[in-house]
């Protein structure tokens, strides 16, 4: 199992990565990136097939919907958790990802959006 958190905002990043790991994934599934730019090369680059990816809407460089529209060009099959501060994200753009967070995120709704879209420790 291959996780990619993209958020430009470290705390959020920490906070996310410490929820996959209190549900139980492994240190080693997870991946970081700070940008969509960032993301991308390396999904592009490292070839690496990801299984979900939760991704902040607004980031510099590369927004969080363009990186969605390019990943799943590569990796169709990965799960797209998007997130964002803005909980009225217009329905056009929260409609690329499988699934829609609005921050702060508490681990219930990460743990029922996990459940919805069938990514699973261990899984």
């Amino acid at each position: 199992m291959k996780i990619l958190i993209v958020d430009d905002d470290q705390d959020v990043v920490d906070y996310l990565k410490d929820l996959l790991l209190e549900i139980g994934f492994s240190g080693e599934s997870i991946l970081i990136a700070t940008n969509g730019f960032q993301a991308w090369r390396l999904v592009n680059h490292v070839e690496i097939k990801l299984d979900l990816v939760v991704v902040d809407y607004y980031m510099p460089i590369m927004d969080g919907g363009n990186f969605i529209k390019k990943v799943k060009e590569v990796n169709s099959g990965a799960r797209v958790i998007l997130i964002s501060g803005d909980s009225g994200l217009k329905k056009e753009e929260s409609s690329l990802a499988d699934r829609f967070l609005a921050k702060p995120i508490t681990i219930q709704d990460f743990k029922a959006a996990l459940e919805e879209i069938k990514i699973l420790p261990g899984g």
